[in-house]
C-alpha cells in the first residue's frame, strides 16, 4: 500500500492483492521508518456510510465503508478512485482511495 501527501489531499493506493486482503481481513496497514521512529497507516473497513481519519503524527487510519470498497472493486478496471472530503482540526482534507489495476509483480 503507498500512501501519498500532497497539500491538502492523502491518497491511498493498493494493488489488486491487496485490495482483496482489505476484503477479506477487514483492514490493511502499512510503515515507513523515518529518523524519528516509524510512521504506521491503515485502512480498516467499517459498516455504515461515513469516511473517517484518525490518528496524530505517529500513525494514521483511514475507517471507510465496507460498501464503498466492494463498489469500486466492482467498477474495476477504472483509473478512478473514490474519494471524499473530510473535516478534520477545523481544515479540510480530501482523502483518495485507488486500486492500481496493472499487473501485479512477484
Amino acid at each position: 500500500m503507498n500512501l501519498r501527501f500532497d497539500s491538502d489531499t492523502l491518497r491511498f493506493r493498493v494493488n489488486a492483492r491487496e485490495l482483496d486482503q482489505l476484503l477479506g481481513n477487514g483492514s490493511l496497514t502499512g510503515a515507513t521508518s523515518l529518523p524519528s521512529g516509524t510512521f504506521r497507516y491503515a485502512i480498516e473497513l467499517v459498516e455504515g456510510e461515513h469516511w473517517e481519519l484518525v490518528g496524530d503524527l505517529r500513525q494514521l487510519q483511514l475507517r471507510m465503508p465496507r460498501r464503498d470498497v466492494l463498489g469500486h472493486k466492482a467498477s474495476l478496471p477504472s483509473k478512478e478512485g473514490i474519494a471524499r472530503t473530510i473535516t478534520a482540526n477545523g481544515g479540510v482534507v480530501e482523502v483518495r482511495f485507488e486500486v492500481d489495476v496493472k499487473k501485479v509483480r512477484g
